[in-house]
């Protein structure tokens, strides 16, 4: 058995650990709820909404900051990609370091949670 073979019937084998696990089952559904809430407030604003919103506020004050508004939708499908990356991360690991299972997935949640407070504070600014 290869590498690559081994390491799909672990994540295989090892999903169904992750759904008994209630914490983890738990933050898994705290994210999906948190990236539909996110999408929600998204699409009921989205049309008040003007053509350019400020994304990034690392950057410099002003344009720069500016990208379509489109590109909100980029913060919660981030909170799903996490949140699937974590996901497969805890999958491997839950058998060696059930706390790292369960840190990574919580974490997912957390990340989610910020992503929220951020479309709600870039709306709530913008209207």
């Amino acid at each position: 058995m290869t590498a690559k073979e081994n390491l799909l019937t672990t994540v295989l084998v090892n999903f169904g650990k992750i759904w008994l696990e209630k914490r983890i089952a738990r933050a898994i559904q705290i994210t999906l709820f948190l990236f539909l809430l996110q999408l929600a407030i998204i699409i009921i604003f989205f049309s008040r909404l003007p053509p350019e919103v400020p994304l990034f506020f690392s950057l410099p004050w002003g344009e720069p900051q500016l990208v379509s508004s489109g590109f909100l939708f980029l913060l919660p499908f981030l909170s799903l990609i996490i949140l699937f990356i974590n996901t497969l991360l805890a999958t491997i690991t839950i058998t060696s370091n059930k706390f790292l299972s369960v840190s990574l997935v919580i974490g997912s949640s957390f990340f989610a949670f910020f992503n929220l407070v951020a479309v709600i504070k870039i709306i709530n600014r913008i209207l």
